[in-house]
């Protein structure tokens, strides 16, 4: 579910673009994080609009062309994967490669919400970006993971995934890594699986 402060987003259909609106009473987002989401398809965050009216800002979200990670993943089950490991992996170091890209632009981690619902798939390059959603309160970029890792494990239901997903969760929280740390983790295991 996406939501801020309890409202719910909608999900509309404008000029044959699906996009996510949500309404906010006062926008959060600083003016020059506006500017950069707004102005430059970034690649890593959906594509954002803003539109201010006397009380409220909306905020559409294009999400055409990408379905929801939840979605993706589903249908990766569903197709019969033999062993969803080694995509699961590139997904993750994908993911977060595409943090890394936002804090080149000054969007920060900090700045704004992970987690599994705000995860989107763009199906025709094969990229995973991201919804920004300004932080409603302050949550640990661990408990972030671990919460994207168990949602994955949960749909996926693949046991060899399992082993790998509890050991990055088990790393993450050991360790608190930086997005840099879980990529070698991420880029390690990947070279396992190949030589394996």
């Amino acid at each position: 579910m996406i939501a801020w402060k309890g409202k719910e987003a909608e999900i509309e259909t404008i000029n044959g673009k699906r996009t996510i609106k949500l309404e906010m009473s006062e926008c959060p987002i600083p003016f020059y994080q506006k500017e950069i989401l707004s102005l430059s398809s970034t690649g890593y965050f959906l594509p954002m609009k803003f539109v201010f009216l006397e009380e409220t800002c909306q905020i559409y979200y294009d999400c055409s062309e990408r379905i929801s990670l939840e979605q993706y993943l589903k249908g990766k089950r569903e197709n019969g994967i033999f062993s969803f490991v080694e995509q699961g992996i590139q997904l993750l170091e994908h993911f977060l490669e595409q943090i890394q890209q936002g804090e080149n632009h000054l969007l920060f981690l900090a700045d704004y919400q992970l987690s599994f619902d705000l995860l989107f798939v763009n199906e025709k390059k094969q990229k995973v970006e991201l919804l920004f959603l300004p932080k409603e309160k302050i949550i640990d970029f661990s408990e972030e993971w671990k919460n994207i890792l168990t949602k994955i494990e949960q749909i996926m239901n693949d046991k060899q995934w399992s082993v790998y997903s509890q050991k990055l969760i088990f790393l993450q929280m050991e360790h608190n890594f930086g997005i840099e740390e879980l990529l070698i983790c991420l880029r390690d295991m990947k070279g396992q699986i190949c030589y394996s």
